[in-house]
């Protein structure tokens, strides 16, 4: 296989999964959520769902925002480089062979065949969730004003699969490059989506109450689960 082969494939990977981030960011902006409601009812029943007072407003501090753009331009920072810079510099430079020979990792054809189809279900998955959670997505940990219970689609079965399609995308990249620039950043990013899940899933707790839990009993939270689903609540 040719050393240009791969970076030509992250490269076209990366500017299709640009594609749709921007895609479905402005079709959200064509499609905003409903202003909030002026009187919010509060319940404290565990069967009920609670409005709030900051349901349309970011649920996560200013620390986890700035993280999230910083690790996420990481990413970008190091797919450019892999991509674009490191080609021209690891022949011309002396600080460019170095680079190439500290980051690059032995690799096989198959290895990155197979992160090639990883990459693919991934976009895929991650169109697929967009499509399922219309105006419901969001950047931020966040509720809408009249969010609702999304069981259709993917989440029919998981209940973050915009997160496995991120995890998906970031490990075949990862795989077809081979490269410490891509790959660092990329597990990055897939760690602090592991970890803000669980704040992700409190805030829909209190906001959906006692559905959103019987849904979290039935459903994977990455990948489908076998457990069969007790109470039934009509998808919306």
């Amino acid at each position: 296989m040719p050393a240009w082969f791969p970076r030509v494939l992250v490269l076209s990977l990366f500017s299709i999964w640009v594609l749709l981030r921007l895609f479905y960011k402005q079709k959200q902006r064509k499609h905003p959520p409903p202003p909030i409601p002026e009187s919010p009812k509060i319940s404290i029943s565990p069967q009920s769902p609670r409005q709030s007072a900051r349901v349309n407003q970011p649920n996560e501090g200013l620390l986890m925002r700035l993280l999230r753009k910083l690790l996420v331009g990481l990413f970008v920072l190091g797919t450019l480089m892999y991509g674009v810079v490191l080609p021209y510099v690891q022949n011309t430079h002396d600080w460019g062979r170095w680079l190439y020979l500290y980051t690059q990792i032995q690799s096989h054809d198959w290895v990155t065949w197979g992160g090639l189809l990883l990459s693919v279900l991934g976009l895929g998955l991650f169109a697929w969730s967009h499509q399922a959670l219309a105006h419901y997505w969001s950047a931020e940990v966040q509720v809408r004003a009249d969010h609702q219970l999304i069981q259709r689609g993917p989440y029919k079965r998981v209940r973050h699969p915009m997160y496995t399609s991120l995890f998906c995308f970031f490990a075949g990249v990862s795989l077809i490059a081979a490269n410490l620039l891509l790959a660092v950043p990329a597990l990055l990013v897939s760690l602090f989506l592991l970890a803000r899940t669980p704040a992700e899933e409190r805030l829909l707790t209190i906001h959906l109450g006692l559905p959103y839990r019987e849904y979290a009993q039935v459903t994977g939270r990455y990948f489908p689960t076998l457990r069969k689903k007790k109470t039934a609540h009509r998808p919306r």
